[in-house]
């Protein structure tokens, strides 16, 4: 049976969150335009003894500059953005994730993201065709339950028209009990072989999530 949030004087707003992401997780700004100030910096700490014309930090500078630009450009209110670098020296960034608050209504619940993700296998939305959908359910202790999807997506390459691309990610929905908004977060891999297994390495990082509500003592 599916059980809607239920909205009432008892939910209470989210005041702050937070994730343990890694010492090779790098936080973005959130600002348009910052991103080519940012990743020359941040390319500078990862690899300082780089040479001007060397070739991993021109080609990390541009990538890291890129994916700025992409999470920037997302319709997403106050989403906020870290960058994997597990490699600098190979010159690429694996992968981005991005996570943000989102208001929910009575019809929001677990199962509801579970039909949802299963009804986009093998459908075209927006130009993507989700190719495989992965939905599976957990709990985060001391915050609540959550949904997971492993996405594999096909987009239409812009770089190289008449191409596709093809996207692997992981998305989470987390309901922190009591709350008036579910936590999302995303991962998007920079490349398909990014990850070894894209549930098994983001889902403890979800799992470090830590939820303040208003007025409910830390």
């Amino acid at each position: 049976m599916t059980t809607g949030v239920q909205m009432g004087s008892t939910r209470r707003d989210v005041e702050s969150f937070d994730f343990g992401f890694e010492r090779d997780w790098f936080a973005m700004p959130s600002e348009y335009g910052e991103g080519e100030l940012w990743a020359r910096d941040l390319v500078e700490r990862l690899l300082p003894d780089a040479a001007p014309d060397d070739v991993a930090a021109r080609a990390l500078r541009f990538q890291l500059a890129r994916v700025h630009q992409n999470l920037a450009e997302m319709p997403v209110l106050d989403l906020t953005g870290v960058v994997w670098v597990p490699e600098p020296e190979s010159g690429y960034a694996g992968a981005v994730a991005g996570f943000a608050l989102s208001d929910l209504t009575s019809e929001d619940s677990p199962e509801a993201v579970v039909a949802a993700a299963e009804a986009s296998r093998g459908q075209i939305i927006n130009g993507s065709s989700y190719l495989e959908v992965e939905p599976w359910r957990g709990e985060i202790e001391g915050v609540g339950p959550f949904v997971g999807v492993r996405e594999l997506l096909s987009h239409p390459d812009e770089d190289q028209p008449g191409t596709t691309g093809i996207e692997e990610r992981a998305v989470y929905t987390v309901f922190p009990t009591g709350a008036a908004q579910a936590v999302q977060i995303f991962f998007s891999a920079e490349s398909i072989a990014s990850f070894q297994d894209i549930r098994k390495q983001t889902q403890p990082i979800v799992e470090t999530l830590r939820v303040k509500l208003v007025g409910v003592p830390a």
